[in-house]
């Protein structure tokens, strides 16, 4: 179980590190691009932090509601078996 534990943990990893380039990649270019447009590097600074903010609080609402939900599905299914 360790070893199996193990290289799925690596796999992972490695999947992980691969996105991350992948989207670091495709933000450079745009962070280029705005930078071509005129924006400074603190107004870009400033959207992505805000960005930031907006997926964060999204995503953390989305996986609270969604865990929410299923607690309630997952007990109502306890309780009718």
């Amino acid at each position: 179980m360790r070893l199996g534990g193990r290289i799925i943990a690596l796999a992972a990893g490695v999947i992980v590190l691969y996105a991350n380039s992948f989207t670091m990649k495709r933000r450079m270019v745009e962070m280029g691009l705005y930078s071509v447009l005129g924006l400074e590097k603190r107004h870009i600074g400033r959207m992505v932090a805000i960005e930031n903010l907006l997926v964060g609080c999204t995503v953390m609402v989305t996986g609270l509601v969604t865990g929410m939900l299923l607690d309630k599905l997952s007990y109502a299914v306890l309780l009718r078996s």
